[in-house]
């Protein structure tokens, strides 16, 4: 009863975080009777911060429409368009370059994949793309 009134009284924010407090104290405790640990109440207090923060992040609204990416447009003239893009795969070090070229009419001119191994992070893997499309 005394939960119940405790919502009844208080904020959803200050609710929030004693439903959590109290999850989080009801694991630790289940925690230490099966693997013999002890948890320090600062982390008790830092873990239900990050999950209410967490918790916060995951509901907040997005808007109603979203904003997608430009529609492609044929270049002017004689001109050619080329379209380059990286995909990083982290645990291999390794990036896929992908390259389109095509005219004004739209119509596929040339195209390549390049596949490079050794690659520290997705930074370099982008610049590789705009290096192999120039």
């Amino acid at each position: 009863d005394w939960l119940l009134y405790d919502f009844a009284v208080h904020s959803i924010s200050i609710s929030r975080s004693v439903v959590c407090t109290l999850w989080l104290i009801w694991h630790v405790r289940n925690r230490q009777v099966r693997e013999n640990t002890i948890v320090q109440i600062q982390e008790i207090i830092y873990r239900v911060w990050s999950y209410l923060l967490e918790f916060d992040a995951v509901h907040v609204k997005l808007p109603r429409r979203l904003i997608g990416p430009k529609r492609w447009r044929p270049p002017e003239g004689s001109c050619l368009k080329v379209n380059f893009d990286a995909v990083f795969h982290a645990p291999m070090l390794m990036t896929c370059v992908g390259i389109v070229i095509k005219d004004n009419l739209g119509s596929v001119v040339g195209y390549t994949s390049i596949v490079t191994k050794q690659i520290p992070s997705a930074f370099p893997a982008e610049a590789l793309a705009c290096y192999h499309a120039i």
